[in-house]
């Protein structure tokens, strides 16, 4: 080969990795309110021009606003807690090491949990396939599909341990056999990269199972976590499912309203947070997190409530919110606002005749 020839080929490949460089990385930072559908060539949006079905899933996913979601701007104090912004808005995983956790990047971080934080890997994009190709040079990487790659950002409040106790993990199966489904796009298949999670009413009540029965004037109940390969709710402590019990009378009026458990990881300073509720959680992480009432996988618990003589037909209602407040039985069943905006769910509900 030429001389000339192999330097016009090399200053071609380089130019190449400078394009995919650039599109990983950035060179600058949109506002903090930009939307993912607002940035410019650079980013994710440099992989939209190949991989135009996964970005239309990843913008419409939680990890594309993670860091521009207006809950996480509040609770992190508009991020004045810059711990928040590793996972928020963080570098390449691969960079720092699979299972560590991630270091903050400077660059757009109003794309949130970007392409590169999973994908760039050095040189060149992590795959998870072994016959990947195209300009952006991928080659496999079999911890793309571990819970390890997950772990950087999602153990940081233990949901990968809470999987490592459960039979997900002694059947080898990971976060995103359950978290991101097979998906079908024109001419080429791969994973949903909408990430489905706790926002997903189907994923919610597949995940405990409820049951409600009336045993002369007792009402019993029983909550099973069935289908959640780690505690329900997990990951954020800003997460709560509260199981609710409203007593009525013939006409549907309320003759009373009683909770018969909170199910949350308070945070650190909500000293005495679970007292006054029926239970602990009942796994080995109780010594990290002596104050979580999470339900852990595989664990069934039960209630009971003595029902007033005006009863006349019980309903049941587990809520799952992902703010924890309001607090109130009634204001978090009254509270329309967080049900329409889907930061609320109405996951399961029972009604039962009282003989």
């Amino acid at each position: 080969m030429h001389t000339a020839l192999r330097l016009t080929i090399a200053a071609l490949v380089l130019a190449g990795l400078s394009w995919v460089a650039i599109g990983l990385y950035g060179d600058g930072e949109p506002a903090l309110g930009a939307q993912a559908s607002e940035l410019g060539g650079i980013g994710a949006r440099a992989c939209q021009k190949c991989h135009s079905g996964v970005y239309d899933e990843w913008a419409a996913s939680a990890h594309a606003g993670a860091f521009v979601n207006p809950e996480v701007r509040k609770l992190s104090n508009e991020y004045a807690n810059e711990q928040c912004i590793d996972c928020h808005a963080p570098r390449p995983v691969f960079e720092t090491g699979i299972a560590k956790p991630p270091l903050p990047r400077t660059a757009r971080r109003s794309e949130g949990v970007d392409c590169a934080a999973c994908h760039a890997a050095g040189d060149h994009v992590a795959a998870s396939s072994p016959t990947a190709a195209g300009a952006c040079l991928p080659r496999l990487e079999p911890a793309l599909k571990s819970a390890d790659l997950c772990a950087s950002c999602h153990d940081q409040h233990f949901t990968i341990a809470e999987w490592q106790e459960t039979r997900f993990a002694r059947d080898g199966v990971g976060c995103i056999d359950c978290h991101m489904l097979p998906s079908q796009r024109p001419g080429r298949a791969g994973r949903d990269h909408r990430s489905h999670s706790s926002t997903n009413i189907d994923m919610l009540q597949k995940s405990v199972e409820l049951t409600v029965t009336v045993d002369g004037r007792t009402l019993r109940a029983t909550l099973e976590n069935v289908g959640a390969g780690h505690h329900f709710p997990t990951d954020e402590r800003s997460r709560a499912a509260d199981l609710l019990v409203r007593e009525l009378r013939d006409d549907g009026s309320l003759v009373r309203l009683s909770r018969l458990d909170r199910l949350r990881n308070p945070y650190r300073d909500q000293v005495g947070a679970a007292a006054g509720l029926p239970y602990r959680e009942e796994s080995p992480l109780l010594e990290k997190r002596p104050e979580s009432t999470l339900l852990p996988h595989g664990v069934k618990r039960s209630y009971s409530l003595e029902l007033l003589p005006e009863c006349t037909q019980v309903e049941v209602v587990l809520t799952y919110k992902k703010i924890p407040f309001p607090t109130e039985p009634a204001e978090i069943l009254n509270d329309e606002k967080s049900f329409a905006e889907k930061k609320a769910f109405v996951v399961h509900r029972r009604v039962v005749k009282v003989p």
